[in-house]
């Protein structure tokens, strides 16, 4: 399990040439799909109400059905979602790379206790190689101060450090609500 102290060792073993970061269930294009999604929905429902859905309709409200409440599902990790937008792209060498890199390596204390909530992954940085392929990721969760490498390796860091991650995306320009 990746540990906060390996947070770093991690990131440092990827051979990455940028990474981009997307800030995920937000503002109007969220809440414009998300409706969307619902009326669809509630459209099959009223047909479904008058006569049996065909096949495809069925699959289609299946599919919508497993998009709601998207924001308390692990869709954010390893699929696509359309209720994300890339926000940044950094160039590894940059001096917004080795700011991340310093982020990241600060020690800090275990964390004292754990928060309660199931994490949700509003924020992404997704590592790729010179040849443009995804080679890893890093999914944020400023509520709880959770970080997750996958659906199988998250991990609490502390909120210190999520203060300078979070100051560090909002200099990106992810729409982040800092205290």
């Amino acid at each position: 399990m990746i540990t906060p102290s390996s947070i770093i060792q991690h990131i440092g073993t990827i051979n990455y040439a940028y990474f981009e970061t997307y800030s995920l269930f937000r503002n109007t294009a969220y809440t414009n799909s998300k409706k969307l999604v619902e009326q669809e929905i509630e459209v099959l429902l009223k047909k479904g109400r008058l006569i049996p859905l065909e096949r495809e309709e069925k699959e289609r409200y299946d599919y919508l059905q497993s998009l709601l409440p998207i924001e308390y599902q692990l869709l954010a990790l390893d699929e696509y979602t359309p209720f994300q937008d890339k926000v940044a792209r950094v160039e590894v060498g940059t001096s917004l790379a080795m700011e991340l890199d310093c982020i990241l390596s600060t020690i800090m204390p275990p964390p004292v206790a754990y928060a309660a909530c199931i994490p949700i992954y509003r924020d992404v940085m997704v590592f790729y190689d010179a040849a443009n392929c995804m080679v890893g990721k890093l999914y944020v969760c400023f509520e709880c101060a959770f970080m997750a490498t996958s659906k199988t390796h998250s991990f609490h860091v502390g909120h210190e450090l999520f203060g300078m991650l979070g100051r560090y995306l909002q200099k990106l320009g992810h729409p982040l609500q800092m205290t």
